[in-house]
């Protein structure tokens, strides 16, 4: 196995998502358009990375670096999605961020389910 490519692949995924939740933030404000549609960006990301991941190493590093990716996107790239104000069309006061326990719960759903699909493809 290399293990040598996983370490670039892990950097490359918490930059692709710090850059979606900074940059589409900011986007969603300056162009309208509601942040939750850059989720089809995020789920497509995440099944090309399990499947790059499984056809340099094995499903289960794949499985362990894409949850990684998903527990910072539920963290890391939350905060940075509010704090750059992305546009979720709601005013003010009816936005509520949902627990950090639940955002990790979901993404590390997520991340495996589409790691599958990368896996499947590979």
């Amino acid at each position: 196995m290399h293990y040598l490519n996983v370490l670039p692949l892990l950097l490359c995924g918490l930059l692709v998502v710090t850059i979606i939740a900074t940059v589409g933030a900011i986007a969603s404000r300056k162009f309208n358009f509601q942040y939750t549609w850059l989720s089809v960006a995020s789920a497509v990301f995440y099944t090309y990375a399990g499947y790059l991941l499984v056809r340099e190493t094995d499903l289960l590093t794949a499985l362990i670096v894409n949850n990684v990716i998903g527990f910072y996107d539920a963290t890391i790239g939350l905060k940075l999605c509010m704090a750059f104000k992305a546009n979720f069309k709601m005013v003010d006061e009816e936005v509520e961020l949902p627990s950090t326990q639940f955002s990790v719960a979901t993404m590390m759903f997520v991340s495996t389910a589409l790691t599958l699909l990368g896996f499947i493809f590979a």
